[in-house]
């Protein structure tokens, strides 16, 4: 298992439960191949009524006919 530890210059303050959060929706889009791996494609993140994370959704395009 590899971590990945990055830095993001901001002006906000992030509690504990916050950067929890955001630590989870970036593993999620590494995992799902969302955030590196999309190609001719789109990556969403959805969030339910109260703000949670909910899932990634992945739109590309399966094949496609570059003959026409």
């Amino acid at each position: 298992m590899n971590k990945l530890i990055f830095e993001l210059e901001t002006e906000e303050t992030f509690t504990k439960q916050e950067v929890d959060k955001i630590n989870n929706i970036f593993a999620a889009l590494l995992t799902t191949g969302g955030l590196l791996g999309m190609r001719n494609g789109s990556t969403s993140i959805h969030f339910d009524k109260n703000g949670d994370f909910q899932a990634v959704r992945l739109d590309y395009m399966a094949w496609r006919n570059f003959k026409t």
